[in-house]
């Protein structure tokens, strides 16, 4: 899904994608980095001119991973977005939290928000926060809330 809205009279398109799961093993894992290929192909356009633009969503990737690296530019000649999961935009008494899913007993942030330049560019130095609420209500859903706030200049 692509919506693009205004905020202080700058438009943001923002990018809603659910991409396919890990279950199924490598054919899934090349569907999921296949879909990235499509959603980033479509963000092209709008990248090289600099528009803010906006990834989020359960992307059942982990940070690093080639799904992520695909939206991001990683394999590219060169990064497009930031991963707002990093440990830098979590405080510091929260890095325990940097987790959106749990399986097994395992841990992992597979739910996303990644940010272009262009975004980070509106920003305010140290604008982008990130957070998850880790809510009691599993029937509602199994993953925890990702929430990123950015500062605008």
């Amino acid at each position: 899904m692509r919506v693009t809205f205004s905020v202080k009279g700058k438009s943001i398109i923002l990018y809603v994608l659910h991409l396919k799961s890990e279950r199924g093993g490598n054919e899934s894992d090349m569907r999921r980095i296949a879909q990235a290929s499509i959603a980033r192909r479509n963000m092209l356009p709008d990248l090289y001119v600099g528009k803010p633009i906006i990834i989020a969503g359960d992307l059942n990737d982990y940070r690093g991973q080639p799904a992520i690296k695909r939206l991001r530019g990683l394999d590219d000649i060169y990064s497009d977005f930031i991963e707002t999961g990093q440990a830098k935009y979590f405080e510091k008494d929260k890095l325990d939290t940097r987790w959106t899913y749990q399986y097994q007993g395992t841990r992992n942030q597979i739910d996303h928000i990644l940010l272009s330049e262009g975004v980070a560019s509106l920003c305010k130095p140290k604008g982008i926060h990130t957070r998850t609420i880790n809510h009691r209500n599993k029937k509602a859903s199994d993953h925890n809330a990702l929430v990123v706030t950015i500062e605008l200049k």
